[in-house]
């Protein structure tokens, strides 16, 4: 079965740019009687575009485009709600859909809480050093994250690989490489172009207004000794980024998604506060003190009661001790252990088998039952198997003339299976097979060869779903296992 979702930049854009704006549902009922009422005025729903970032950002985009051969941006949503009107808001109800109660809707939450911690703690940083710039940069800050928000409500299946290959101490370029197939933030532009969302957004995202790595590592060096203040550079790129605002927007939204996915332990945290400390020109424990500071003033004004507040998570007391410290260790992704396993393993079929099947249990607990077989010269043979009933299994006959099973072992290969795809196929399977797959299941099949003449088959079901981030689970192990035979 083929990956339909997208990948890469043209398929994410096409995907997405369309989409309707998530709100909650109550909110949707009331912005609907509110426009039914004669006396109807835009101040009687200020209140609901605050509590609704998405409506917020619809509006400043509308407000955008009625504007939009003028140099000055409306950033603020009650600045952008006076000028569009009661009418023109109106319209853009059918852009809106309401949330469900889905996983999706408690991740776009906790998407929006931490938003507002990364815009406080930028608000609170450029109120120190840019003061006419603050309430700007806090609205800045914030919704360059609009694209992520959406992303966490119609694709929280990529996202969540996306973290857990951050959270295995990948980089974001490389975790969204890999997982998406581009840069969120190189998506986020283009969406805001099709949108119209203010320009001062979009330039949070060009090159000349974010620091590349290595531009960071040098920020981060003036500030190597943590009791004196940062050294000068006459570096002219480098104090143009010291004495940008976007430079502290995009650390403050770096420190706040940091601290979210690991905590306030991460190792990759000290050194965005040597960056920070670099441009405000402060000692370092200023920089620790003044994000902490900036947390505790989100956690009063912004939770939104999706995730437990950055500045509750200071007051942890095992947060610096050792013993935490091995708790919060990042742990090593199955995949990379599998892979490292399978080195150390010689070029034995039933041993590779074995790997598989405990990998499979950890990345794909919706498996209800596993089966690996082992084709040679023709001949298959059940190795290893979980979930299903061993009667049953002795009464196949996997040898049985089989289409399905015949082209397993002719080639490398996976297929999700249910529904029609499945009733199809069930003629196809060896004789008694059929005894242990319902229609109603769920079922991937897949093979991979090991050493010369082995083949290793994989027969995964349940009577509930597997879904795509399975089916991708399955096809990295057998990738890996082709992969190893290739290097014998």
């Amino acid at each position: 079965m083929k990956d339909k979702s997208p990948f890469g930049l043209n398929e994410w854009l096409i995907f997405l740019k369309n989409q309707k704006f998530p709100v909650r549902a109550s909110s949707l009922r009331n912005l609907r009687r509110l426009y039914m009422e004669e006396d109807y005025n835009v101040d009687s729903i200020q209140q609901i575009i605050a509590q609704e970032p998405f409506l917020a950002l619809a509006i400043i985009n509308e407000a955008n485009r009625m504007v939009s051969n003028s140099d000055n941006d409306i950033k603020t949503p009650s600045h952008a709600a006076s000028m569009v009107g009661a009418n023109r808001t109106a319209s853009l109800l059918s852009a809106l859909i309401a949330m469900d109660k889905t996983p999706s809707r408690a991740a776009l939450l906790k998407e929006f809480q931490t938003s507002y911690e990364a815009a406080a703690i930028a608000k609170h940083w450029i109120g120190a050093k840019f003061k006419n710039q603050q309430e700007d940069f806090f609205w800045i800050t914030f919704f360059k994250n609009a694209a992520r928000w959406l992303m966490r409500f119609y694709a929280l299946e990529r996202m969540q690989a996306l973290d857990e290959q951050l959270a295995n101490g990948l980089t974001f370029a490389q975790a969204e490489n890999k997982i998406l197939g581009c840069r969120l933030d190189e998506l986020s532009a283009h969406l805001y172009r099709h949108w119209n969302t203010p320009k001062s957004i979009i330039q949070c995202f060009l090159a000349q207004n974010t620091p590349s790595h290595k531009e960071q590592q040098a920020l981060a060096h003036l500030a190597n000794h943590a009791d004196e203040l940062p050294d000068y550079t006459d570096d002219r790129r480098l104090i143009q980024l010291t004495n940008s605002p976007f430079t502290l927007s995009f650390c403050a939204s770096r420190i706040a998604a940091e601290a979210t996915l690991v905590d306030w332990d991460s190792r990759n945290l000290p050194f965005y506060y040597r960056v920070l400390a670099s441009c405000m020109h402060w000692q370092l424990g200023k920089s620790i003190h003044s994000t902490h500071l900036a947390c505790t003033e989100a956690a009063k004004l912004y939770d939104l009661g999706a995730k437990i507040p950055l500045a509750q998570r200071l007051l942890n007391p095992n947060l610096y001790t050792a013993k935490n410290a091995k708790t919060t260790k990042r742990k090593r992704n199955p995949l990379e252990a599998f892979k490292a396993n399978l080195n150390k393993t010689p070029a034995d079929s039933k041993l590779q088998a074995k790997l598989a099947i405990q990998t499979i249990k950890q990345l794909i607990p919706n498996a209800e039952r596993a089966l690996v077989l082992i084709s040679n010269n023709q001949k298959i043979q059940p190795v290893l198997q979980f979930g299903h009933d061993i009667t049953g299994l002795k009464e196949i006959r996997w040898n049985s003339p089989s289409s399905v099973m015949k082209r397993l072992q002719s080639q490398r290969s996976a297929s999700h299976l249910s529904g029609e795809k499945l009733q199809k196929i069930r003629a196809g399977l060896p004789e008694n097979a059929h005894q242990i797959l319902d229609l109603s299941s769920h079922a991937i099949l897949a093979s991979a060869p090991t050493k010369r003449g082995d083949t290793l088959l994989f027969w995964l079901d349940t009577q509930h779903q597997l879904n795509t981030k399975d089916y991708q689970h399955l096809k990295q192990i057998i990738t890996l296992i082709s992969e190893h035979a290739a290097n014998q």
